[in-house]
């Protein structure tokens, strides 16, 4: 009886089906195909920028990366967690503290070791830096006698006294419990995993140049690195561009030789100075005699200043009388403008917010949030220490870098290649025995955004007013506000930091693009093939 119910009563269960016209289908074709475009167009032209700043050869990245990593273990912790770091003070390979500690003995055992085979790895990456853009007539051979051996036996060196200090049970070294176990090759992997960042970065690096030699053994990878080929514009001969390069070099891992040069005369005068009293038990300077080591840093700009005078040529002054000329005054505004706001941004969030929450919550009850706790007026010192430093690094970058990397890459692609050298000279102060793995890779990052998205708008500046001083007030201004402004959380002050700047740079290219003027004032342009960079 059921089913003869059904079917005597079919629409029932019939089912109504709704077919769109034609104008709506294509209406809604268009529209995807409007949606997938403007996604994909962004994403497009990403991807071909991304391919033409990287080299023409990827690889190559690999081998950059791996001898950074050795480059900067030379900084890095090479102990345990465990032992305190006052315990290992030393003055280059010797210990400072003799005690009588089991822990510091074991330490000042260790120190010598670590030091003279964390030099190995600190000269190994800088030799590859030099490789990769001059490897000589065999780069395979090269890279395997000057590199990869001497990390190879400094690893092992490493390795073998390391598990030879603690192979004792109960060693001052390590913690009670893996001292206690069993001594195998998964305790010994262990036990050297322990020995902290330094290890791991010049393992990772040994590793990346390891694959790479082995790719050029078997002609898949080449040197000397090179761009994406095509045309490009220059402005004398490659013996110059040769110097540039040379130069962009000893920036990014020459710091600590300047910096000795420069500590020179200061140990003079400070030497002077504790003779003359001015000098207190913990070795600081005390009285007004303080400001002159607010010089350091200018001077150590200076000499970096020096010598990219040097690596442009004969025309230096030219070029410097014509970076150093005055600028509309619009531009000076802007950049004060700039700084101050960025700078600013995040003590003002955080001032308007307890300010709010006052007011709704509290008032009556507590007082009001006081303007000092959330702003600051920068110290007349910060203004000496920041400004003049700033304004030799623009004399570098902006003044005689900029104007052959933009006629010679393009504006954007230009830009973007200085900025990350730029970014890469800075890197070689911010590590120490303090960094762990994860702050490294996050301390990379952070530098590298930082650098590009300043970068950008600092050559912004530059190319619109002609003069590199509105660049020199903002980051001199950007560097004060940085190291002296109050913020509860740093982490997010820095986040807001390098998005604010990416916002303005992309704002300022997008809707007011400057020009590449600088071929009216050099010497005729030359198309010529591109060689290796």
């Amino acid at each position: 009886m059921r089913r003869a119910a059904r079917v005597s009563n079919p629409t029932v269960f019939k089912k109504v089906r709704y077919v769109p016209s034609a104008s709506i289908v294509l209406l809604v074709k268009i529209t995807r195909a409007c949606i997938i475009c403007a996604m994909q167009s962004p994403i497009q032209r990403l991807i071909r920028f991304i391919r033409t700043v990287i080299p023409e050869d990827p690889s190559c990245l690999m081998f950059l990366c791996g001898c950074f990593f050795l480059f900067i273990s030379f900084q890095l912790r090479w102990w345990p967690d465990g032992v305190s770091s006052y315990a290992v003070r030393h003055a280059g390979p010797s210990p400072v503290d003799t005690s009588g500690d089991p822990t510091i003995q074991a330490v000042n055992r260790w120190i010598p070791i670590y030091w003279w085979c964390s030099l190995v790895f600190y000269v190994c990456g800088i030799a590859g830096f030099f490789t990769s853009l001059w490897p000589g007539r065999r780069p395979a051979r090269f890279v395997f006698v000057f590199i990869w051996l001497p990390c190879l036996l400094a690893l092992a060196e490493i390795c073998v006294r390391f598990l030879y200090l603690v192979w004792q049970p109960f060693s001052p070294l390590l913690d009670n419990a893996t001292s206690a176990k069993q001594h195998n090759l998964s305790w010994a992997i262990s036990v050297l995993w322990q020995l902290g960042p330094g290890f791991h970065s010049s393992l990772a690096g040994f590793i990346l140049i390891s694959v790479f030699l082995s790719r050029m053994t078997f002609g898949l990878s080449i040197l000397p690195m090179s761009l994406e080929s095509g045309s490009a514009l220059v402005f004398e001969e490659r013996e110059q561009w040769s110097r540039l390069w040379l130069f962009v070099l000893f920036a990014a891992v020459s710091l600590y030789v300047v910096r000795f040069f420069v500590n020179l005369p200061f140990l003079g005068i400070w030497t002077v100075l504790a003779h003359a009293g001015f000098v207190d038990a913990n070795g600081n300077i005390s009285g007004k005699a303080a400001w002159i080591f607010y010089l350091f840093g200018p001077l150590t700009s200076v000499l970096v200043a020096a010598v990219a005078a040097w690596a442009i040529g004969k025309d230096r002054w030219k070029y410097a009388r014509e970076f150093l000329s005055a600028p509309a005054g619009k531009y000076l505004a802007l950049a004060v403008i700039f700084s101050t706001v960025i700078g600013q941004f995040v003590p003002t969030i955080e001032y308007l917010r307890a300010r709010i929450h006052w007011a709704v919550f509290e008032i009556g009850r507590f007082f009001e949030p006081s303007w000092d706790s959330y702003f600051t007026i920068p110290r007349s010192s910060a203004f000496a220490e920041y400004l003049p430093a700033a304004f030799f690094e623009e004399v570098v970058w902006r003044g005689y870098l900029q104007p052959r990397f933009v006629a010679r890459f393009g504006i954007y692609r230009g830009i973007f290649l200085l900025s990350v050298a730029w970014g890469v000279a800075h890197l070689q102060t911010d590590f120490g025995v303090a960094s762990t793995d994860g702050w490294i890779i996050a301390q990379i990052s952070s530098r590298l955004a930082t650098c590009v998205a300043l970068g950008f708008v600092l050559s912004w500046l530059t190319l619109r007013s002609g003069s590199i001083w509105p660049a020199v007030i903002a980051h001199g201004l950007d560097n004060v506000f940085l190291m002296t402004v109050l913020a509860s959380n740093p982490h997010i002050q820095h986040v807001f930091h390098i998005s604010l700047w990416g916002a303005l740079a992309w704002l300022l290219y997008r809707y007011w693009p400057p020009q590449a003027p600088y071929q009216l004032s050099f010497e005729p342009l030359e198309l010529v093939p591109e060689s290796s960079v």
